[in-house]
């Protein structure tokens, strides 16, 4: 009997330490989420970031060869990233998240997975489970490939003002409003931007104009160097930041709406561009290579309800914990990108297309006039 007894109140106090963490940790795991979460936006970032390599390829290439004289060209570029990555999001999990389902992959059926966030003690590091029920405590986040789309796109337009300031040198600026930017359907969802300003500035210099043989032979070795700033004031979507939906218990449940995202970014990027002038087309290869800082800011709010009096024997009350956070994220990117530029000159208008390669396709197509030449 007093054997019984004893295992009665150990169990009894077990449910009640148990219920007591429960509810502590679940506020303080979900508070450690936003560090955490660095480590599977790589689609989102796949998405945001094209279109520097858009603006690199403009602000490197808005002509065949260099604006030597003092010359003011105006052209408009219609660019769009394209990203076929199989796999984007990292594989070192932390170890209070499991991956329940398959790998988002861009190929293929049965892709949709589910990123489990298990509650576990602080100290111990040891996870919580429902007494009852032996499910695991947490809550899971949806891993979407992206609207069925097999490739991410992201479409851009940009307004490029090129200035030749003599002695083989070009200056050149391009702004990607956010009025003429479109939604994205990207890698992990789709997405809106609401408001959005990308500038981009770039200097070129025609090395062999020093070399008049090459000159005269219309061969042109052009250095450059871009740099871009990005700021992207409201973002809203399904997918990887967007609704957190409830899984492996019913009595923790999370949802997060995400109020908003500020998005920073820039780059610096180094040209380098081989060109030969055939009449009136000028055909370039070029090779580039940039570094971008990108951080990140994401508003949200998280609501919890955890079981209040379920392990006291009854189910029917529940307490709700709302959590505020403010995610912050920063990370650095290397590229290196090679492809080819083609352009008409008719005249003072001049048409082209660009096509560069590195973990995606950057593709632009622009047409533009000289409204000013010496």
């Amino acid at each position: 009997m007093i054997k019984k007894i004893q295992i009665a109140l150990l169990f009894s106090f077990f449910i009640i330490a148990h219920k007591g963490h429960a509810q502590t940790n679940v506020s303080e795991q979900i508070q450690t989420i936003p560090s955490n979460l660095s480590m599977y936006i790589d689609g989102y970032l796949h998405d945001l970031i094209t279109p520097q390599g858009i603006a690199t390829l403009n602000n490197l290439h808005t002509s065949g060869k260099v604006l030597g004289q003092w010359e003011l060209s105006l052209s408009v570029n219609l660019g769009a990233g394209i990203t076929g990555v199989a796999n984007t999001i990292h594989n070192n999990y932390s170890d209070n998240f499991e991956l329940i389902g398959n790998q988002p992959s861009l190929f293929g059926e049965g892709t949709e997975g589910t990123l489990f966030f298990q509650v576990v003690d602080e100290e111990t590091r040891l996870p919580y489970y429902d007494p009852f029920t032996g499910k695991k405590l947490g809550f899971g986040m949806p891993l979407l490939p992206g609207a069925g789309l097999g490739v991410g796109v992201s479409p851009s337009v940009m307004p490029v003002v090129s200035l030749g300031l003599g002695y083989a040198t070009e200056v050149s600026v391009s702004v990607l409003p956010g009025a003429l930017k479109a939604s994205s359907k990207g890698l992990t969802g789709d997405f809106e931007i609401t408001k959005d300003m990308m500038a981009s500035f770039g200097i070129r210099h025609d090395v062999f104009h020093w070399v008049p043989w090459m000159s005269k032979r219309n061969f042109h070795l052009t250095l450059g160097a871009a740099y871009s700033t990005m700021s992207l004031e409201s973002a809203v979507g399904d997918g990887l930041l967007g609704e957190f939906e409830s899984t492996g218990s019913d009595y923790v449940k999370a949802t997060n709406n995400l109020t908003g995202m500020e998005y920073g970014f820039s780059s610096l990027g180094f040209e380098a561009m081989l060109s030969k002038k055939l009449s009136f087309i000028d055909l370039s290869l070029f090779a580039s290579t940039n570094q971008s800082d990108y951080f990140m800011k994401t508003k949200g709010s998280i609501e919890v309800d955890v079981a209040n009096d379920f392990y006291q024997g009854s189910a029917s009350g529940y307490e709700t914990t709302t959590l505020d956070k403010l995610v912050d994220i920063e990370g650095t990117t290397k590229r290196f990108l090679y492809g080819a530029a083609l352009q008409f000159n008719m005249g003072r208008v001049h048409w082209g297309f660009k096509a560069a390669l590195s973990d995606e396709l950057y593709v632009s197509t622009s047409i533009g006039v000289k409204i000013l030449k010496n």
